[in-house]
């Protein structure tokens, strides 16, 4: 694996429930919360990640292209963050909505389709 297979599959650092806050909060820095998070957890794709952001802040100095890259860089971060802070919280794209105990598992369909209801 790479850090740009971690990017394409969405893969941040898995944390602790009660940490995953603390490091979306730290990626308003960019990177910040990323490379802590992986340095914990030992995910040698994310310290790439979390390094390379980190870097990128000091691009951003650079005229004319510094603060797109910088945006573009922190807009990245935050979503990182709220990946970690996510999956910490045991949410998953996959699995909807917390706490339905599967009782929408007709979601999608139309009103009154299945139900006796027209």
């Amino acid at each position: 694996m790479s850090f740009i297979d971690a990017v394409l599959e969405l893969r941040a650092p898995k944390v602790d429930q009660e940490k995953g806050l603390i490091f979306w909060i730290l990626n308003i820095i960019p990177g910040l919360g990323t490379t802590i998070a992986a340095f914990m957890t030992g995910d040698d794709d994310n310290k790439i990640i979390g390094i390379i952001q980190i870097v990128l802040i000091f691009v951003s100095w650079v005229p004319a292209v510094g603060q797109f890259i910088f945006v573009c860089n922190w807009v990245f971060s935050i979503f990182w963050g709220f990946l970690m802070f996510s999956e910490a919280q045991g949410k998953s794209h996959a699995r909807g909505p917390r706490g339905n105990n599967g009782k929408h598992k007709g979601a999608g369909r139309g009103k009154g389709r299945g139900n006796g209801h027209h």
